[in-house]
């Protein structure tokens, strides 16, 4: 805001080593309000100007900007979202300055210029070149928010889903007997739709697809889908359904969390438990070495990769160096998932 236009040459900002070499902004640099930008690195007599012929208003809030086009040694001064003045001729840069020591808003490098009266409420500096519109835009958002946008109630879950190409009815995760989720989303009807991505996530807003099914109808005709998810996280397994139409634009339906239990299975012995630098899980029947997978994810889900060797029917976990507490040690072996609770000493 300015508050009074009747000093002259004084400063919304002066930036450079001293009164040689600057770079600065008037809102008057006479009596009478005129504007003016300047760049020099060689004392006023070497300046390149952009003077404005209009004056600056008291009492009110302005918008000031200022642009250097390297590409066409263009600059420009804006007052209040409009181009208020040009100067083709500017061929120095802000670079130019090297390093500056001498930084200001509100004063001069030049002792008997005026200070500046009035208030600042926000200052940017960018290395690109802002359009004209761009700046226009900046402007009528502050200085007439309410007259600039507007906003309507808020959209229903309903109408929203009326837009897209599924007419979508719910998503389901519920755990299965073998350790796995079972994954259910049902449409009551598909119009260009052409598939459906699950994806999943331990809670740590890193996002993996588990499943990409393509759609089976099109048309007012619904339908139920079923997938499973055979390595779910533990204890809790986060999963979103995204669906992608004919034209590849997408949009995400739901996002569920399903927690699964620590019963375990009978086929599996876990000992000692609780346990210290090491865990042995013993089966009651052989399997594959090649496909044994283990997991140990913490009370709150996060995953943990331990070391494990195998021999015979039993799998040895290094759980040394783990902070002591509740943790659910999942196995995955011959295509089948065990899990049970381990606590982990101190």
């Amino acid at each position: 805001m300015v508050d009074d236009n009747t000093t002259s040459w004084e400063r919304i900002f002066d930036f450079g080593q001293g009164t040689t070499v600057n770079m600065f902004l008037c809102p008057s640099i006479t009596t009478n309000g005129i504007k003016r930008f300047a760049i020099t690195t060689s004392g006023g007599g070497g300046e390149q100007q952009v003077s404005s012929a209009t004056t600056t208003s008291n009492s009110a809030w302005h918008h000031f900007a200022v642009t250097i086009d390297n590409s066409s040694n263009t600059s420009t001064l804006y007052y209040d979202g409009v181009a208020d003045a040009t100067n083709t001729g500017v061929t120095l840069r802000p670079s130019d300055m090297a390093a500056d020591n001498a930084d200001y808003f509100g004063r001069s490098q030049y002792n008997p210029d005026n200070g500046f009266y009035g208030k600042f409420d926000e200052f940017r500096l960018s290395n690109a070149v802002r359009s004209s519109s761009w700046i226009q835009t900046s402007y009528n958002n502050q200085n007439s928010p309410s007259a600039f946008y507007s906003i309507s109630a808020e959209m229903t879950a309903a109408a929203a889903f009326s837009t897209l190409p599924v007419d979508f009815r719910s998503f389901q995760g519920l755990p299965a007997q073998d350790g796995s989720v079972q994954l259910v989303w049902q449409t009551a009807s598909e119009i260009n739709n052409k598939q459906f991505v699950v994806e999943r996530s331990a809670g740590n807003d890193h996002w993996e697809v588990v499943k990409t099914v393509d759609a089976v109808t099109s048309g007012q005709n619904g339908h139920q889908y079923t997938e499973y998810d055979k390595n779910p996280f533990y204890p809790i397994s986060y999963y979103r359904l995204k669906q992608v139409d004919v034209d590849g634009n997408a949009a995400y339906l739901s996002t569920i969390a399903v927690r699964l239990s620590y019963a375990g299975s009978g086929n599996m012995v876990l000992y000692p438990n609780p346990a210290r630098d090491h865990v042995v899980v013993s089966f009651k029947t052989g399997f594959l070495p090649a496909t044994v997978k283990i997991r140990l994810a913490d009370w709150l889900g996060r995953v943990l990769y331990v070391p494990f060797s195998v021999g015979g029917n039993s799998i040895t976990v290094q759980t040394a160096g783990r902070p002591g507490g509740n943790y659910a040690l999942s196995v995955y072996a011959n295509g089948v998932e065990y899990t049970e609770k381990v606590v982990i000493g101190k």
